[in-house]
């Protein structure tokens, strides 16, 4: 089959500024694998747009050069086949706020001394798979192939998968803060595993059922198969179900939360069973009867992309959020901490624009972002005379 390499391009460009989708990145990583021009085309623009450069610039966004006069440039680089590429990347990167990356790539030499950091502080610490007797690996490059005998593990960026080489291989999977992590399973299934997570997991589904465990926040797109059910074990419950898309959430370490996207699920605990269809989500603790309530699909799905929805939550719950999916050099002053908010948050975003974007969705939230560039810290204040 031809490999259209304007769409390649295009698919990688939207992985490199982090707004590709779960359903295209995953099309991409098989391009990868089985198309070598892809291949190449991957290789040629991550070797242009190497991701500790990318890192460093969105760490200088917010003080750096505004957007505006950016499209005027582009525009005047149409014809540049080099330039047509940070075109293209420009779309995206201005989708996620970060249209200024590309373009200081190319009119401005990378810099040679550090500037403070205004947004957040990533951990460079990468997700870990450990296997029995293979040995404990760390998931934190780019491209990369792991043998382990009669299973060989794939990984690019963050999404993994492996080869099913017939025999039952146990495996842990450790996602730590401010990382989330893509797994592809030989069945079909996929699961995306949230920060601060953990899965048991068989590398191999030969048995009856289709068993792992999960702690922490997972969503699970189960592929079908009526002879093997598939069972996803909890704290003190099991989740059963056929062929289904579902979220958990463990987090809490009192209560487990399962909400149902498509098709149907059996939650079980040691003294109860509930049947859950599309819409309704229970929330089990331990000792109460399970119910079942409606829940926002919507808002479930965007999580996957960085969008948190809440709901009356305290800016102290919402850092402590931010501070799971993506570590911040954050500092809350006058009892900012304290005071509420209801509405959706881009986790994405440049940090000082996220708490921006807070106050200006409910005005009446009385405080001030403020950066101090000596510690290089977002600190939120009370505002002045109040």
């Amino acid at each position: 089959m031809p490999v259209d390499s304007d769409y390649i391009e295009q698919l990688v460009l939207e992985e490199i500024t982090g707004v590709i989708s779960p359903e295209d990145h995953v099309k991409l990583l098989e391009l990868i694998a089985q198309e070598p021009k892809a291949k190449a085309i991957w290789d040629e623009l991550h070797a242009q747009l190497p991701e500790n450069y990318m890192a460093e610039l969105r760490q200088k966004l917010a003080v750096e050069l505004p957007a505006d006069g950016i499209l005027d440039k582009i525009r005047e680089k149409r014809k540049v086949k080099r330039f047509t590429i940070v075109r293209q990347a420009a779309a995206y990167l201005a989708a996620a706020g970060v249209i200024l990356l590309l373009v200081k790539l190319l009119w401005w030499p990378a810099p040679k001394v550090s500037q403070p950091i205004v947004e957040n502080t990533i951990s460079t610490r990468g997700a870990t798979l450990e296997v029995p007797g293979k040995g404990n690996f760390t998931l934190n490059k780019r491209f990369d192939t792991l043998s382990l005998g009669v299973v060989t593990v794939y990984k690019n960026d963050d999404t993994i998968w492996w080869t099913n080489g017939g025999k039952v291989t146990d495996a842990h999977a450790t996602i730590p803060d401010g990382i989330s992590l893509y797994m592809r399973f030989p069945d079909g299934s996929k699961i995306w595993m949230n920060a601060r997570s953990t899965i048991n997991f068989p590398m191999a589904f030969n048995g009856d059922n289709r068993e792992l465990s999960i702690k922490g926040e997972a969503y699970l797109d189960v592929a079908p198969d009526p002879l093997r059910p598939f069972v996803v074990n909890v704290p003190n419950a099991k989740v059963a179900v056929l062929g289904t898309a579902f979220g958990i959430n463990t987090l809490d370490g009192k209560k487990v939360s399962v909400a149902l996207t498509r098709g149907k699920v059996q939650m079980r605990t040691f003294k109860d069973s509930l049947l859950l269809t599309p819409g309704l989500a229970v929330c089990f603790k331990q000792g109460q009867k399970l119910k079942a309530v409606p829940f926002d699909t919507a808002a479930l799905l965007k999580r996957q992309k960085g969008i948190y929805t809440f709901n009356n939550a305290t800016i102290g719950e919402i850092v402590n959020v931010l501070n799971r999916v993506r570590p911040v050099p954050l500092i809350i002053q006058d009892n900012v901490d304290t005071m509420r908010f209801s509405g959706a948050i881009n986790m994405k975003a440049p940090l000082a624009r996220i708490f921006e974007d807070v106050r200006w969705e409910n005005q009446e939230l009385d405080f001030d972002v403020s950066l101090n560039q000596e510690d290089s810290v977002i600190h939120l204040l009370r505002r002045r005379g109040r």
